[in-house]
């Protein structure tokens, strides 16, 4: 089974009581070139009651899953003292930012622990995953910006996640002792759906024009792509961009168990990571 989670740096959707929250769950497996959705909800729907980010941390160590992406940052370029923080030891000096009240910590406080030498707000600079989809049109958030759609909140509550993961996180760690275990990667629905020449940008809210690019993205998806819906999960992703995103990130997951990645990729991966594409 495969899981595509669209994700928020936003405490406020985390909430139990949440109603309209825009973090997704889409459940898959994979049959050969098909991805057939077989549950499509909102996390609290999923965590019934439960607080959603602690409800998410035990699902992806239950190795309920083979694979699981997430559409946020999975690292960010630390300052100078703390170059050699990468991967785990980086998420795990994260969790160690105060976020007293909080799942995960503020993207300011991400900021003021890592790149003091930034202004409160950071700068739009951008690693070289997030380099390679801006030279092709795609507006990927920069990891160290916390102001207007900023990245810094997003990679601050998901590397909080990936702190207590036990399984493999791709691309810093393939394998784990336990061969069972959930293997996470990161996704940005964007260029995934640029790579495949769809429409990647204005598909988001509920005017008719914004519908209309999600039927069709619906339709390409499972006319070239392999996606296998049912009546409610397609209504589900028509009515809302965040189900369409979370769908969307399944074909990242089925990449990188597949082997099926856009290049570059392997030992070409720089040491902040990389957003994992199906070519």
């Amino acid at each position: 089974m495969l899981l595509g989670i669209d994700f928020s740096g936003d405490a406020d959707q985390w909430r139990p009581a949440r109603v309209s929250s825009r973090i997704w769950l889409a459940l898959c497996e994979q049959d050969g070139a098909r991805v057939r959705v077989v549950r499509l909800d909102p996390i609290q729907v999923w965590s019934a009651g439960e607080a959603p980010f602690g409800w998410l941390a035990k699902f992806l160590a239950s190795r309920a899953v083979q694979a699981a992406a997430i559409d946020a940052p999975f690292s960010l370029m630390v300052r100078s003292a703390d170059a050699d923080l990468s991967g785990r030891q980086l998420w795990e000096a994260v969790v160690a930012v105060p976020h007293i009240g909080r799942p995960f910590p503020r993207g300011s406080d991400l900021l003021a622990r890592f790149r003091p030498d930034l202004p409160p707000q950071g700068r739009k600079v951008f690693r070289d995953t997030e380099k390679f989809w801006r030279e092709r049109g795609v507006n990927v958030r920069s990891t160290l910006w916390c102001g207007p759609r900023g990245g810094t909140p997003f990679a601050a509550a998901c590397m909080a996640l990936l702190a207590g993961h036990p399984g493999p996180v791709w691309p810093w760690q393939l394998a784990s002792d336990d061969p069972g275990a959930t293997l996470l990667c990161e996704a940005f629905p964007a260029a995934q759906l640029k790579n495949w020449r769809l429409s990647h940008q204005k598909y988001n809210g509920h005017s008719p024009e914004a519908r209309k690019v999600r039927v069709l993205t619906v339709e390409a998806l499972a006319a070239e792509h392999g996606l296998v819906l049912d009546a409610a999960g397609r209504q589900k992703c028509l009515d809302s961009a965040d189900a369409l995103d979370a769908v969307v990130c399944a074909f990242s997951a089925a990449a990188v168990v597949g082997r099926e990645l856009l290049p570059p990729h392997g030992d070409a991966v720089p040491s902040d990571g990389w957003i994992a594409v199906h070519r």
